[in-house]
Parts: C-alpha cells; structure tokens; sequence
C-alpha cells in the first residue's frame, strides 16, 4: 500500500486506483461521501480535508485532477505543504487550477474567475473581489467623480489579472440624431465614439448595440480562434447568438476575446454595457461568468451614485448664486436693529422737529436713529449723507423751512436727500421714507405722488402737537412694520 501523504489526514489507498479509494474505511468514507456530495467532487480527484485547513492561508484552494499516481501526488502536495510552512508562497491567494487537456498541476493567479473545487470553510467565505465591490457599491451613499474613478480603475486591474484584458469600456445609452444609441462613458485607450442602436436597414450597427438592445451579455471570439479582426466569423459564447453585427477593432492589437455585458438597473432598465478585450483566446467553460454579473452591477450602482451625487452638486451650486442673488436683491432682516435716517433744514421748526426726534426716541427699542447733524465723518458732505442713506433701512425728511413770507419752502438739501430715499423705496417695492411737509408749501419739485405725505397739523399757526404726535407715531410703527407709507395703503 502506497505511503501516506507527509501532513496529517486520515485516508486509505487502494491499489485499484492511482489515486487510492478512500471509500475503503467507514470513517474516511463517511467523510469523502459527505463531502463529495455536497461538493460535488469527482471520484477521481484529490480534496484536501478540513485536517489541512489550518495549515493553509485563509480561502486557499487546492485541487488535484487526473494525477499519475500517489509518488506524485506525495511529492506534489509535500511541496506545497514545505511552501506554506515556510512563508515562500506569495501573500495574495493561489490555488491548484485544472488545465483542460493536460494531466498536471499548475499554480494559477487567477482566483476568483477560474472554475475550481474550494475548501470547505469552517466558519466563513473570504469572497470575491466582485462581490466586496458589490458590497461597496451598496453599502455607501455619496460616489463623488474620484471615487467612481478609483473603482472603475480597480476593476481595470483585476480584469487584466484574470483576463489578460487589454481594453476596457463603459458606454452609456444616449440620443444619437434623435435615435437611441450608445456613446462613450470611459475607455482605456481614451476611445470616445457614439453611434445609433440601429443602422438605416435595421441592422445592428455593433456587437455592443446588439448586446445593449436585447440585454444579452456576449462572449465572442473567432471560430477558427483567429484574431476577431481577421476571423472568418464570430462565435458567441455566452447567449448563443448567432446573427452577430462584426467586430469593431477597439485598440490597435490582437484581441482574441471580447466580452459584452449589460450594466441592468431597477426597472428592468439597461444604463450600458461593460466591454473587456483580452488578447487571450478564452473558454467561457473556465471562467465563472456570475463574477462578471457582479462586476457590471457593482460599476452600475457606482454609476448611479455618481450621477446622483452629480446633479445634487448642481442642484447645489444653483441654489447658492440664487442665494446670492437674492442676497443682492433683497433687504433682509439685519442681525442689528434696522437705522432710520432723519433729515431737516437747520431753518426747520423747532417745536416740529423736536417732536419728530421724540417720537423715534421712543422706538430706540426697535431701530437707531441717525440724524443728519450728527454726521462727523471726515470726507465730502455729500458722500457722508449718500452713504449714510444707502445703508439705512428707514427714512424721515422734514422738506420744510420757513420762508420770508410767513409761509414755507422745501429746502433744497432735503429735497435732495429725499429724492435719494424716493429712489430706494422704489428698489424696494414698499416704503421706505416717509415725507413731512407744512400745508402752506409749494408743490414739490418732483413726484411724490406714490409716497403719502404727512402734513403737519396746524391751528391758527400754531402746532396740534397731540394730534401730529399719534399721526406721526402711527406712520413710524406702520413703516417700521413695512405695511404702510405708499399710496393706497
């Protein structure tokens, strides 16, 4: 009877096999039964049991077909129990891989696609790369462009691992000429192209718009395995069709493989296709094809994300310049108490002034008051005055003064500081001043139509102070308030 294999694993070898029978022993064969069952595992393979687990790294897989006899398969799996002893082999997950045809073993850094027989895990799965991509694509809520950038890149790289790809390309459905088409998301040789599903005839006018349109996903190659721009045909692989447009060439360099794969989304919607070329012929029988699934879904979610994060950034954007406009625009509600601009000729009344300041005193409470004599600004008179009425909220002139004739005028300076008041009530579509002026005057040089004027009341010439102070008083707080001052109100 053969040796037994240098590690610790109960079996029993049956010299009617190379491979011994490990049926021959109740417990062994319990065991082998158990997990050929619920592995599937051919008789004539080799499966490492959980006793060599430890031994392994974390989602190792070793897997023996076909093998010579048991000299080998001791020095084959001797070797590779002194590799992983020792720490020679390399970090990143290897395993044994058939090779269809041949009856040896190879390392293979090909993991997650090559089809192989996997060591059952006592507690959980590592997965694969597709998978955590998957994982991440729907697990976060904000892919910016970068972030959509790295993974797509990541993807690249793993594809050109597992498959030799040489190129890859996201397209997105789009208008072509007011048609559906595809276009260009991104492509590895910074390939950008647009074209309708349909040509004129009907005819699909690319294996990717055909794939796009039906929602297939493609596996093509040459049928004499010749290079796909210089097949006599194309073979699909995947989906079995048949009536295939021909090959575009993407890059300038054999591809022997090109795989087509629908991005679906909610709805029974197809964003795009992912398309990879490998300069590999490859068997679709040797590649796990829901891996592939997994990766389109992933870049679909990531897609999505992407846009979403895209027009919220927009959206965003906008809504801060209309903010700004608006800011511009409009006089909001200040953090200080709003300031009321007050204006008189030095000649004014002085009982009517005097009750004039009275009354806003009283209001201290809710604005300030700045009087144009109390200006002590260095600079120009006029650029004092203009900036001071620009940046208050409120306005009160006295135009009044009295004349040589026993009646009155409007002074000049008020006139002109109230035509500038006049002016920013009108910006602001509600009053912002509010005009005094002595029945006894002259029509004012300009329209004050729009703007409500309080007549001082008189009696005899003399001043009705209890009947001018609750007028008065009244007009302030409805100013204030922004409810009254303009005509009609």
């Amino acid at each position: 009877m053969p040796t037994n294999p240098p590690f610790s694993m109960p079996r029993v070898l049956s010299p009617t096999s190379p491979m011994g029978n490990l049926e021959t022993s109740s417990a062994a064969g319990d065991l082998w039964r158990a997990l050929s069952a619920r592995h599937r595992i051919p008789k004539r393979s080799l499966h490492v049991l959980p006793e060599f687990a430890p031994m392994k790294a974390p989602g190792q897989v070793f897997t023996a077909t076909s093998m010579r006899g048991p000299a080998e398969w001791t020095n084959s799996f001797g070797r590779i129990q002194k590799d992983l002893r020792s720490g020679s082999m390399r970090r990143r997950r290897r395993q044994l891989t058939r090779i269809p045809g041949r009856h040896r073993m190879r390392l293979s850094s090909r993991p997650a696609l090559c089809k192989t027989w996997r060591v059952p895990q006592r507690r959980s799965q590592v997965g694969t790369f597709a998978y955590h991509l998957q994982h991440f694509a729907r697990s976060v809520d904000i892919v910016d462009n970068q972030t959509f950038t790295d993974a797509r890149e990541l993807v690249f790289d793993y594809l050109k691992d597992q498959l030799h790809a040489v190129y890859f390309e996201l397209t997105l459905e789009t208008l072509v000429n007011d048609a559906k088409g595809l276009r260009t998301f991104w492509s590895s040789a910074s390939r950008d192209f647009s074209s309708a599903i349909k040509d004129s005839d009907g005819r699909y006018v690319s294996q990717a718009t055909l794939s796009h349109d039906q929602g297939k996903p493609l596996w093509i190659v040459g049928v004499d395995r010749r290079p796909l721009r210089s097949a006599n045909g194309c073979l699909d692989m995947w989906s079995g069709v048949t009536d295939l447009p021909p090959y575009r060439p993407t890059v300038d360099q054999d591809v022997l493989t090109s795989v087509l794969i629908p991005m679906w989304r909610p709805g029974n919607r197809v964003l795009g296709i992912m398309c990879v070329e490998s300069s590999d012929h490859l068997d679709i029988g040797d590649f796990d094809r829901q891996e592939l699934r997994v990766l389109a879904d992933a870049l679909g979610v990531l897609f999505d994300l992407r846009h979403l994060n895209d027009v919220q950034t927009l959206g965003t954007r906008d809504a801060v310049t209309n903010l700004r406009q608006i800011k511009d625009a409009v006089v909001f509600p200040q953090i200080a108490k709003p300031r009321v601009f007050v204006a008189f000729s030095s000649r004014a009344d002085k009982q009517v002034v005097g009750v004039l300041l009275d009354e806003l005193e009283n209001l201290t409470d809710h604005l300030r008051v700045l009087s144009w004599d109390r200006i002590d600004d260095s600079g120009t008179i006029s650029g004092q005055l203009a900036e001071a009425i620009s940046t208050s909220q409120f306005g009160v002139c006295y135009l009044s003064e009295p004349d040589e004739q026993g009646g009155f005028r409007d002074n000049p300076n008020v006139l002109f500081e109230a035509g500038m008041l006049h002016g920013l009530s009108l910006s602001q579509d509600q009053a912002a001043w509010l005009p005094l002026r002595e029945e006894k005057s002259p029509p004012p040089p300009f329209d004050f139509a729009g703007d409500r004027i309080e007549f001082v009341p008189r009696s005899a010439d003399r001043l009705n102070e209890h009947l001018f102070r609750s007028r008065l008083r009244a007009r302030l707080l409805r100013l204030l308030n922004g409810t009254g001052g303009r005509s009609g109100t």
